[in-house]
């Protein structure tokens, strides 16, 4: 069922606008914090191999790395329960549907296409 397409955005009034936004904006953040705390936990690693297991770094390190693993875990549930902001499906899949793609699983709404809108004018006062 894909509703994408280029009079995607045409036909959005100004409420929709708004709300779709704000949505990809939350739903940018997430994923660059994901992004970001990956990097990070494979950073931390190679430090520790690095400089050994006979440190103090080292068990600062092991701290870290187990509650590192447990908020990306967290985050990455939690960004699997973002609801599309057009059909509230979920935008993400669990198990059996696509988890990384790039659009919603029910309706079809890509990032692409969630990434053209325009913020809105009254959001750039603030």
């Amino acid at each position: 069922m894909e509703h994408s397409g280029s009079g995607f955005l045409v036909n959005l009034d100004h409420e929709q606008r708004v709300r779709y936004y704000q949505w990809w904006r939350q739903y940018v953040f997430w994923k660059r914090t994901c992004g970001i705390l990956v990097i990070a936990f494979v950073a931390l690693n190679v430090a520790a191999l690095a400089w050994g297991q006979q440190n103090t770094f080292w068990e600062i390190v092991k701290d870290i790395r187990k509650k590192g693993f447990f908020l990306f875990i967290g985050l990455w549930v939690w960004g699997s329960m973002f609801d599309c902001p057009r059909c509230g499906e979920s935008f993400r899949g669990w198990l059996g549907k696509r988890y990384l793609g790039g659009e919603c699983q029910n309706c079809g709404l890509s990032e692409v296409l969630l990434s053209s809108i325009p913020k809105p004018q009254e959001l750039d006062m603030r």
